[in-house]
Parts: C-alpha cells; sequence; structure tokens
C-alpha cells in the first residue's frame, strides 16, 4: 500500500526555516533500526503524477564547435591544451550541429524536462554583454523552440564549469570578488533573452567541484593548484554571485515568468567506520565539508557550517551581516547532484575523516531533508558510467539507474522525503572533463568516428524509457505472493552436508561406579578405584546420543524428509566396498532407523564433493580415478547413462545475470563467452537473494525435461550465526518457498519436494536453522517460520476450506533396514546457468527386520 504522503506546492520560492545544527545526525541511526530485510527488498510503486522525468547535458562536454560562429574560448578549451593532454571537447558530441539528432533522442526517451547549459562565451565571447554574439544566442533559441514543439520544458543551467578564458585570464576567474556583478548581469540576459520558455533554472553546477577541483586540486578547469585557501575564497564569490542572480530574478522576473531558481549543489555519501558517535559527527562534518559549505549558508542562514568553521577557522571567509541575509534563502528548490561526480569520488581521503565513502542515494536524501527543513528537492544530475569501449549494451550503468531511481521512489514513499523530480546523466555520450573520453556516461551511444556523430539508444536508454512510461516500478501479477498449498504427498524437508557422528554408544559405555549425594545436591560421586563388570549386552540405536538429539531436532521442524551425505572416506577407506567401516556402517543404518521411526524419511547423498572437501577415499583420489575417461560419449556410454534417473534434484541459493556484453569491469567467462553481474537493487548475503531465480529454475527444468519429478534438495542462505533472530532467512524462506508454489500451481512444474539449507551452524556454519552457543542449541525464527509454513503445506488462501490430506501413519516402533531405493545423479542449478556437481541421491524406503544392524 503507497504511503500517504503530503508534497509540498511551491509556488514562489522555498521559505527556509531555522534547523538545529546537525539535524541530519539521526539519519544513520534512522536506517540502522529499519526492517532487515524487507526494507532492503525492491519497492514496486509509482512516483507522483506531477513527478519530473528529465535528462541532462552539460555545454562543454557536448556542443562542440569550440570557436565557431563567434564563440570565445572557454577556460575548458585552453586547459586541455595545457601541459601534456593531447585530447579536447572541441567536438565533443557536436551538438551544435545534430539538434535535430539530440531532439530525437529526447523524444524518444518520453521524458518531460531536458536539462542543459549555456555556454558562456558562445553567448558572451570575453564574458561580458559588450561582446554579445547573436548567432549563439540564435543557437538556444532554436533548441528551446524545438523542446518546446514536442512538449518537452528546458531546464536551464547559466554555469557549468565553462568560464569564458578572457574572465580568467584578466580577472583571476572565480578568485575575483567582481565576477559576482559580471554574473549577475549575464543572469540578466539570459533571464531577459529565454525567460519566457524557461521555468526552471539552475545558477552554477556544482560550486564543490569548481571550487575544489578547479582552484584547489588543479584537477579540473583552470587547473589552479598552489594557494590551499583559495578554494574557501572562490566558493565565497560562488554564493553571493548565485545569490546575486536569484534576487534579481525575485524581483524583476520571477512575477512574469513565474519561474524557480537553485544552484545544483553534488555530495557523496558517508558511513562510519564504526558504532561510535564520534564517527556519525565525522560523517557529519564530511557532509558539511562537501555539501553543507554550500547548502547551509543558502538554505538555513547564511553562514557555513559551525563544522567547517570550527576546523578551518580564518582560513573560511566570513559573512557580513548584510551578505548572510542576501545569501539566506536564495533556493526555490534544492537540486541535488549525485552519483560519478567528483563530489562522490573525492579524489584523496582527506575530507573522509576516517569514514566509509560509500553510494546511497536514499540516505542522502533523508539527510537533505532533514538537515536543511524539508525543501523539495530536485534530483538534477544522478547516473553511473561505463567504461569507453563499451557501445550500446551497458547493463552496468542501466542497473546502477534502476538503484537510484528505486532510492528515489523509497525516498518518497517510506520516507516522506519531498523529491520532485529525476535526472538521468546524461542524454548521450561526450568529453568526460578529467576522464576525458575514458568513460561513457550517455544513455546512446556516440559513434565519434562518424561525421555525423550517429546517436544510438543504449540498453539504459529503453530502460529509462520504459520507467517513465510507468511512472516508476507499479507491481505486476508475478512480482505478488501467490496464495494456495502444496499436493498432500509433497516431500517437506531439510538438508545437510553432513550428520554429527559418534560411533561409540554413550549409554552403558562409561566402567566408573558412582555413589548419589542425598545428604548435599544430589550429585553423583564418583568411587575411585571402582569399575562396574563389563556388560554383555548388544548396543542398540537408542544408545547413541548424538543420534537421539539430531533426530530430535529434525522433528521439530516439522519436515517429514531429511537429506544428508555419507563420508566416502570415512566408510569405505581403501576405496574397496569390499572392507567397510562396519561400525561406521552401523552408525549411519542406526540413524536411518531412527530417522524412520520420527516418519522422517532419509535422503542419503553417496559423494558430496564440496570446495572444502573432495570426501573421496585417499587411494581413489590420488589416482584420479574421476579422470580415467574422455569427456565424449561413445554409443556404450551413451546407453549406460540415459535414463538412469527416477527424478530430478536441484539445489538452488542465488542468481546471477549473464550478457554476452564485455566490459573490464566485470566477471567475463571465457569457455561460456558471458560476462556475470547481478541487479544492485538485490539484497545481499553475501550472495544475491533473487527468490524469482527459483522459479525460472525450475521452469527451465520443466521446459527442458518435460514432465519430469523435480525436488528441491537444498535451498538457503548464509547469514551471520550470531543472528538467532534470523531475519534474512525467514524472509528467504518465505519468498523462494512462495516462487516454488508458484511454479506448482501456475507453470505446472512437476515439484515433489523442497529441502531447506541447512539444519544446523554446527555442521554447515552459517546457513542453520539451529544455532549454538558453546554446547547450547538454539532454535531460531526461521526454523519456526518454516514449521509454520509446513503446517499449512505452504500458503492457504484466508477463508478458504482446510486441505484435507490422510493423515500419517503411526510411528515404526520396530526395527528397519534399508530397502530398496530409487538413485539419481543430482545438479546445482544457479541461476541462469548449469553447475555439475558430481553426487547420487538415495531416495530411501524401508522394510522390516528383526535386526538394528
Amino acid at each position: 500500500m503507497k504511503a500517504l504522503l503530503t508534497f509540498v506546492t511551491f509556488l514562489g520560492f522555498f521559505t527556509p526555516v531555522t534547523a538545529k545544527p546537525n539535524a541530519g545526525l539521526k539519519t544513520w541511526g534512522r536506517f540502522n533500526k529499519l526492517p532487515y530485510p524487507a526494507d532492503k527488498a525492491f519497492l514496486y510503486d509509482t512516483f507522483p503524477k506531477d513527478f519530473i522525468w528529465a535528462v541532462g547535458t552539460a555545454a562543454y562536454q557536448v556542443e562542440g564547435a569550440f570557436e565557431k560562429d563567434g564563440k570565445g574560448l572557454s577556460i575548458w578549451d585552453t586547459f586541455t591544451r595545457g601541459g601534456t593532454r593531447m585530447i579536447t571537447g572541441d567536438v565533443g558530441s557536436d551538438s551544435y550541429h545534430n539538434i535535430n539528432a539530440d531532439i530525437r533522442a529526447i523524444k524518444q526517451l518520453g521524458v518531460s524536462h531536458y536539462r542543459f547549459s549555456l555556454s558562456w562565451s558562445r553567448i558572451f565571447p570575453n564574458g561580458t554583454r559588450g561582446s554579445y554574439n547573436e548567432i549563439g544566442t540564435n543557437y538556444y533559441r532554436t533548441l528551446i523552440k524545438k523542446l518546446k514543439e514536442i512538449r518537452v520544458e528546458p531546464v536551464v543551467t547559466l554555469y557549468h564549469w565553462d568560464l569564458p578564458d578572457h574572465l580568467q585570464q584578466t580577472l583571476g576567474g572565480w578568485s575575483n570578488p567582481e565576477l559576482v556583478g559580471i554574473f549577475k548581469d549575464y543572469a540578466d540576459f539570459c533571464f531577459q533573452a529565454f525567460g519566457d520558455d524557461v521555468k526552471y533554472w539552475i545558477t552554477i553546477d556544482n560550486p564543490f567541484v569548481v571550487a575544489r577541483h578547479g582552484y584547489g586540486t588543479g584537477v579540473v578547469a583552470p587547473g589552479i593548484k598552489n594557494d590551499p585557501d583559495l578554494p574557501f575564497r572562490v566558493g565565497h564569490n560562488l554564493l553571493k554571485a548565485h545569490a546575486a542572480a536569484w534576487r534579481l530574478y525575485d524581483r524583476h522576473y520571477r512575477p512574469r515568468h513565474h519561474g524557480k531558481l537553485s544552484m545544483a549543489l553534488a555530495s557523496h555519501w558517508i558511513k562510519p567506520s564504526r558504532t561510535r558517535l564520534e564517527s556519525l559527527r565525522e560523517c557529519q562534518c564530511s557532509l558539511d565539508h562537501v555539501l553543507g559549505w554550500f547548502a547551509r549558508p543558502l538554505f538555513i542562514d547564511g553562514d557555513y557550517p559551525p563544522c567547517m568553521k570550527s576546523r578551518l577557522g580564518s582560513r573560511l571567509p566570513s559573512f557580513t551581516p548584510e551578505e548572510s541575509e542576501q545569501v539566506k534563502g536564495t533556493a526555490d528548490f534544492f537540486a541535488l547532484s549525485h552519483g560519478a561526480a567528483l563530489s562522490f569520488h573525492l579524489i584523496n581521503d582527506s575530507l573522509k575523516f576516517g569514514q566509509q565513502e560509500d553510494l546511497d542515494l536514499r540516505m542522502l536524501l533523508y539527510w537533505v531533508n532533514t538537515e536543511y527543513d524539508n525543501p523539495p528537492i530536485f534530483v538534477v544530475q544522478s547516473g553511473w558510467y561505463v567504461l569507453g569501449n563499451t557501445k550500446t549494451k551497458d547493463p552496468k550503468h542501466m542497473y546502477y539507474l534502476k538503484r537510484f531511481i528505486a532510492e528515489a521512489l523509497k525516498s518518497i514513499v517510506i520516507d516522506g522525503v519531498n523529491v520532485i523530480g529525476y535526472t538521468a546523466w546524461s542524454l548521450m555520450d561526450g568529453f568526460e572533463w578529467h576522464r576525458e573520453y575514458g568513460i561513457r556516461r550517455g544513455l546512446y551511444y556516440v559513434d565519434f568516428n562518424t561525421p555525423d556523430m550517429k546517436r544510438e539508444p543504449k540498453t539504459s536508454a529503453t530502460f529509462y524509457r520504459n520507467v517513465i512510461q510507468s511512472n516508476g516500478f507499479p507491481e505486476l501479477p508475478e512480482n505478488r505472493p501467490v496464495q494456495g498449498a502444496f499436493p498432500c504427498d509433497f516431500a517437506w524437508g531439510v538438508s545437510a552436508n553432513s550428520i554429527q557422528v559418534e560411533t561409540t554408544p554413550t549409554q552403558f559405555a562409561d566402567p566408573n561406579v558412582y555413589l548419589w549425594n542425598v545428604s548435599n545436591n544430589g550429585e553423583l560421586l564418583k568411587l575411585e578405584g571402582f569399575s562396574a563388570p563389563p556388560l554383555h549386552r548388544t548396543p542398540h540405536c537408542a544408545d547413541y546420543a548424538t543420534i537421539r538429539q539430531q533426530v530430535e531436532e529434525i522433528r521439530q521442524i516439522g519436515v517429514n524428509h531429511f537429506h544428508f551425505s555419507l563420508n566416502w572416506s570415512a566408510l569405505v577407506p581403501t576405496g574397496d566396498v569390499a572392507h567397510p567401516n562396519t561400525t561406521l556402517l552401523g552408525y549411519y543404518r542406526c540413524f536411518s532407523r531412527q530417522l524412520l521411526q520420527a516418519n522422517v524419511t532419509p535422503v542419503v547423498t553417496l559423494w558430496h564433493h564440496t570446495r572444502q572437501r573432495s570426501s573421496l577415499p585417499a587411494p581413489l583420489d590420488t589416482a584420479n580415478r574421476w579422470l580415467n575417461r574422455l569427456p565424449v560419449f561413445k554409443k556404450d556410454d551413451r546407453q549406460l547413462v540415459k535414463g538412469t534417473y527416477d527424478f530430478f534434484a536441484i539445489s538452488h541459493f542465488s542468481t546471477k545475470l549473464v550478457t554476452h556484453a564485455k566490459e573490464d569491469s566485470y566477471t567475463y567467462t571465457a569457455m561460456l563467452e558471458v560476462q556475470h553481474m547481478i541487479d544492485t537493487t538485490w539484497i545481499m548475503s553475501p550472495r544475491p537473494v533473487v527468490p524469482w531465480g527459483l522459479r525460472k529454475a525450475l521452469n527451465w527444468v520443466k521446459e527442458h525435461y518435460s514432465d519430469v519429478p523435480v525436488y528441491v534438495m537444498a535451498n538457503g542462505v548464509q547469514e551471520d550465526p550470531a543472528r538467532f533472530k534470523d531475519s534474512l532467512r525467514v524472509y528467504y524462506l518465505y519468498n523462494y518457498i512462495n516462487e516454488a508454489l508458484k511454479a506448482y500451481t501456475l507453470d505446472g512444474v512437476n515439484l515433489k519436494g523442497y529441502f531447506a539449507y541447512a539444519l544446523n551452524d554446527q555442521r554447515d556454519p552459517g546457513f542453520g536453522l539451529y544455532g549454538q552457543v558453546h554446547e547450547e542449541v538454539i532454535v531460531k525464527a526461521s526454523l519456526s517460520n518454516y514449521r509454520n509454513i509446513i503446517k499449512h503445506n505452504g500458503f492457504p488462501i484466508q477463508g478458504a476450506e482446510p486441505q484435507l490430506c490422510p493423515s500419517l501413519a503411526p510411528p515404526c516402533r520396530s526395527c528397519h533396514v534399508l530397502g530398496k531405493s530409487p538413485v539419481m545423479g543430482f545438479l546445482i542449478l544457479v541461476g541462469s546457468g548449469v553447475l555439475i556437481t558430481l553426487g547420487l541421491i538415495i531416495y530411501y524406503t524401508a522394510k522390516r527386520h528383526k535386526e538394528c544392524y
């Protein structure tokens, strides 16, 4: 159910309310307390009806035509020619000559808004009004007109890092306070020229990068790096320039144009390295030094964050009371950039303050909402990137895009944050600043080697278009849990790689003599020097405490089957079945008998090879006996193998995605010629938790092997053994079993049984339904939940008549031995691929017999 939310409708401008310093500090604690893993699960829902869907570009990255039609040089034109640099953005994506191609791409996406920036030096070649260039201005008039024709609203950025070089050379660029008035005059011209058609303005993009990396680290233009305090003076001037433009618009243009203005602020996210208040404060301070540097003066009090002031002291410029009033409140919405920006990659660790950089848009949105008094937030840049050799298949970009959009949706629906729009970055591949053409961030692939810079939609473009058409992620029938029951003879089981073996009976084996200390505490006192005569008694299966304990644990789960593996190397140490370990063989027989007496059918794997151990008898292991055949079936081999099954046994734990796209940052499997990857919205622990993967795997079996009976022999998730309220395993079992029910009831898969993995952490660490602290066995929450599912034989429809099944036969009180048994080699099917695991499963039946051994 969609949460009831109140969305802020803002006409005019956002009025700041004084927030307490460090109000956002509660963000980390709040998200630590959200229900896990339910809160991490994908949210199927839609965005508000008036939500802004946008895509964006920056002038220097895509326009090209760096000297054409009177355009002046920008600092990037000069910067890319400095030092040893060989690559420039002179041509970029050549949007200057390809307006129609860009418009077609924008229309295909179906966005409601297009964010682009104006090249200041294309309009004013030397940066001032006296050098006005009519041809350059008309280029933007044409672009805006064509956007209006396809009903797309422009979101115009006045300054996206490309200052006219003349202003840099003559005045020192943004280090000079004179730029405040010059920028105001440039903004005045743009408001007048384009204001009738523009309702959203961004004055300056990412002032953090402009100040810190343009005038501090020198990573971007103009590349200055000789004064450590210069970035703070530059940031001071950028804030005052923005405020001057906003005040101008508010007084002279807002009454007629009814537009909104803001400054685009970018930020990383940060998480504490330790669960201490000091770590949280360092996280808060890290955000203050990047985002708060500009956000607090605009949205709160016209001054810098207390953390910056206390740590930087006199290095940080001061606002006069008049300047504070001039700056405060000069934003109509919070324009937020997030993703693969320079502010996310902080270049070095100095601003992390010992904490860990992270990629979490949802938490960032909540922090902004809390820290700055619930402003309307417009995500004006968001996305990821792929390597420069990637063409139209960009699944990595697509899944990051999905993640960020999904986090924005949760922010609205669950957290109550007033997110009004989302901008995917960017429309097309272009010049990626200090990374040049080494990465691609476009939804459209640009072939830079073609004369017309051919544009082709990528996988990410198709995905984004579909999200926009659906206005989010509406829940589909296949996403909803299904109700119903499995057949009465459905095999419910639990699996274990092995069982605990103790071959010496624990009862009647102690020869010592004891006295009962009646007068004191009732304890037994051992009599030293005395021993009982040996008992001439045939051992019984009930003598083994380990068997009784394990069988009782299995019985408590409510299953009717138990799947475990024999230890081949221990059972037949020499590899010769004529010389077995009769003691161990007897133990296995007893264990199986006790299971049968508890109405639990044993399901035994003869040989289970794992990465940790092969369990092969040493003589066979050293001789590489499994390698004595060529991997080609001869005629006799085919006849031997064909039809040697009674059922299809499948183990499934997780899912991976595969694609033929080949990119270096993925794990490429040359033998299969596929690229493995995951959807970044999946729950991880440590493998992806993807319930629908089991349904697809079961359907794959059905499609390839017709109506073969199928048993899911092992299905489970790894979780911290210390979590006895194992909420992830509860979630996992419920959803995976529900997907198995869908496969049975909706898809017609001949599913005969399901086995949860595993019995306990002692034998299968991290996977157990039982935990253990010292010698105490702990029942985890997942066990009770699994037992409840078994009790109802699935997920019965509420209010429906209960399923009528024949009652179970009473437990067998006599001894049993193992009788005729179907045998089956089984597969592990993981997600999209099949991994062959050598193994044999025996599905045991039993017959009455007088002897236990």
